[in-house]
């Protein structure tokens, strides 16, 4: 891959990682091993292994979140998305 296709990926983690704090899945501080990286996808002059490992650890930080194994916090609601709770098509 890449460097500027790495940094695209990176910034689209990041994206993410702010999409499940924003919505209290997980607490900011559960990032805290990728920022004290000190890599951010605007980081244009990091070497690419440097991004490299951002991504690698942003990723795993991420699917650990939303595996089944995490508990998130006790005041989150559960959201429903399976197939059932959306409305179907008539025949």
């Amino acid at each position: 891959m890449k460097k500027t296709e790495l940094v695209h990926l990176h910034a689209l983690l990041v994206l993410c990682s702010e999409r499940l704090v924003d919505r209290g899945i997980v607490d900011r501080s559960y990032f805290e091993p990728y920022t004290e990286l000190g890599v951010t996808p605007v980081s244009f002059r990091a070497r690419r292994d440097h991004h490299e490992a951002a991504v690698l650890l942003l990723a795993a930080l991420l699917a650990a979140a939303v595996s089944d194994e995490y508990e998130p916090p006790a005041d989150v609601e559960a959201v429903r998305t399976d197939s059932d709770s959306t409305s179907k098509r008539a025949s």
